[in-house]
């Protein structure tokens, strides 16, 4: 039953995460598609295009990282796994080990990220031209922040954080 209740909020979960990834995606690229043309073929300067971008490069960049924590594709060091490869229980306490890692950096994450909503609650800021609260990509960063941390987690109970191919393939 568990396990079904866990699929679906994986399933809920993807659909989610694609749709933010392309829709950011999409307004990151035709802003800054606009903007070089405005700029450069028909010489406007369009205020606030940029604080835009910036929001929407923002969000983008912060859904990757929890993408990226959800499929373990993030960046590794591949040489110990792959000497370990030989030896299942140590590359699984290996994995555990790193995978305890990432959960302590993902409670850090966190904390600064806690660390950034007071500060932006108790002094909100602005952007100059469009006047739009910088809360507003600063969250990215508080989501990112618990989503890393779950899958990191998630790494930890299962200790599978590494994907070691057999032979070094």
């Amino acid at each position: 039953m568990y396990r079904r209740i866990l699929q679906h909020i994986n399933s809920v979960l993807n659909t989610v995460f694609n749709v933010i990834s392309v829709a950011t995606t999409l307004s990151l690229v035709a802003l800054v598609f606009f903007m070089v043309l405005s700029r450069y073929v028909f010489n406007w300067n369009i205020f606030g295009l940029d604080e835009l971008a910036a929001l929407s490069a923002m969000w983008l960049y912060m859904f990757g990282a929890i993408v990226s924590s959800k499929n373990s594709t993030h960046i590794v060091v591949d040489f110990a796994p792959l000497v370990l490869s030989k030896h299942p229980r140590l590359l699984k306490a290996y994995g555990r080990f790193i995978s305890l890692i990432t959960v302590a950096s993902a409670l850090f994450f966190i904390y600064l990220s806690w660390q950034l909503l007071k500060f932006s609650l108790k002094h909100p800021q602005y952007t100059a031209a469009l006047n739009l609260p910088e809360l507003m990509s600063r969250s990215a960063v508080i989501i990112a922040s618990l989503g890393c941390f779950c899958y990191a987690c998630r790494d930890f109970m299962r200790g599978t954080v590494l994907r070691v191919k057999a032979n070094g393939e």
